[in-house]
């Protein structure tokens, strides 16, 4: 969301993140150094739990994400919860809740699935119902459903191969 028609801006941020027993915290703000007047400059905090027993076949993972912008006054949450088995099947959730200071209000809960194939891919599939498309009818935003699918590649993929078959 560049204000001016700049067709490059850089931009440079900073976080920090630590991780101990599972347990994962970080802030950042991605868009801290930049030449260009931004509609938003948010800053992350975000909070984790893995429980990843190496003889079990489940694993959980949860995670929790603030976005909040001091510029505009915009709150964001995401929680994500999702369950994993055999190191290759995954399914959970997204709840999102966003609130900004002109009181918009959105909350929405998204389901996924994921499928490892390999070491070092995933396939994921998301569903999100309600949400607003950037077209206006006579009764305001018009809402769609969205799918969403993913392709994942990692080189360095230790998130679900810690575990041996």
């Amino acid at each position: 969301n560049i204000q001016n028609n700049a067709r490059f801006a850089s931009f440079a941020g900073v976080g920090i993140a630590a991780e101990y027993n599972g347990i994962s915290i970080g802030a950042s703000n991605p868009l801290l150094f930049n030449k260009v007047e931004m509609e938003e400059n948010p800053t992350y905090f975000n909070v984790g739990y893995i429980v990843d027993n190496e003889e079990s076949l489940f694993g959980f993972y949860s995670n929790g994400l603030w976005k909040r912008d001091f510029k505009n006054g915009l709150n964001a949450v995401d929680v994500t919860l999702k369950g994993v088995f055999y190191d290759r099947f995954a399914f959970g959730f997204f709840g999102r809740n966003i609130v900004s200071n002109s009181e918009d209000y959105r909350k929405s809960i998204i389901p996924f699935i994921e499928f490892k194939s390999s070491e070092t891919t995933t396939f994921g599939l998301s569903y999100e119902k309600g949400v607003p498309y950037n077209q206006i009818s006579s009764t305001g935003y018009i809402e769609r459903s969205l799918f969403q699918f993913m392709v994942k590649y990692s080189a360095n993929n230790k998130a679900y191969s810690r575990r041996r078959r």
